[in-house]
């Protein structure tokens, strides 16, 4: 079956290893194609540059935003389209369900059809079921604040609040699950994040195993199940980095890939 609709799901701060224990995380990771040893942007453990990266195909070393903010402007155009244009400028619709202001550059700077913010992910999810069921966009990105916030409310992946923060999205994923295998059958799940988290203190060191080591997971029609991205796209030069960071040069799968 084709793929006709595609939801790209990022949960800020999320560790592999915190997806242990949480039923949705560990059915994503049991029937879908994933590895659970991918890789942020070798220059930035933060989260604005790397979903630019994410949204244009571009590493940080290109695009050159550094700032883990929104600047107040426009994003400049690039050799790559970002792909809620490239979406819209082939036919389809696109949307962006986002929880950090900061995102605000990316609804002025490019064509997305429904943007819409929410600080609270538990306020977000509700509205992007609605609007996902009833109009089945093209392309939707949701964003998940929970882990991030948990993290840093009590200072590392370590705490109480981050493990109840990465359960809280577990029960989220389950819902768009839920809502993907209700649209006919032709929705896939691309689910990655923006940075890890260190067991204590923050994420912004970009050279520790922590922040850098992030999932990456396919799920929809076509997809192997159970599949490691890294066999299946060894032919491609793509190799399991181990621990090592790697950089520009490395054929690591990285985040970026979404």
């Amino acid at each position: 079956r084709k793929v006709k609709h595609v939801i790209h799901i990022v949960v800020d701060g999320l560790r592999p290893d915190a997806m242990a224990g949480n039923p949705n995380f560990e059915t994503l990771l049991r029937n879908g194609a994933c590895t659970t040893n991918a890789r942020l942007d070798p220059l930035s453990s933060q989260t604005f540059p790397n979903h630019y990266s994410m949204f244009t195909g571009r590493p940080v070393s290109d695009h050159g935003y550094h700032e883990d903010a929104d600047n107040g402007g426009y994003l400049p155009a690039g050799p790559n389209a970002d792909v809620f244009d490239l979406v819209h400028d082939a036919g389809g619709t696109t949307a962006f369900y986002g929880s950090k202001e900061k995102f605000a550059i990316f609804d002025r700077s490019w064509n997305i059809d429904e943007y819409h913010y929410e600080k609270r992910s538990f306020r977000l999810l509700p509205l992007f079921l609605e609007r996902m069921a009833e109009k089945q966009f093209t392309f939707a990105f949701l964003h998940i604040r929970a882990p991030d916030r948990g993290g840093h409310g009590d200072v590392g992946a370590e705490s109480d609040s981050y493990r109840d923060a990465v359960a809280e999205a577990d029960g989220y994923l389950g819902q768009v699950m839920d809502l993907a295998a209700s649209l006919e059958g032709d929705t896939g799940i691309i689910l990655t994040a923006d940075h890890g988290f260190a067991s204590f203190g923050n994420h912004a060191d970009e050279t520790d195993l922590e922040n850098y080591r992030i999932p990456f997971c396919v799920l929809g029609p076509g997809v192997k199940r159970g599949a490691d991205l890294y066999e299946i796209n060894a032919a491609n030069g793509y190799v399991d980095p181990g621990n090592r960071r790697a950089h520009d040069s490395d054929d690591a799968i990285r985040n970026i890939y979404a």
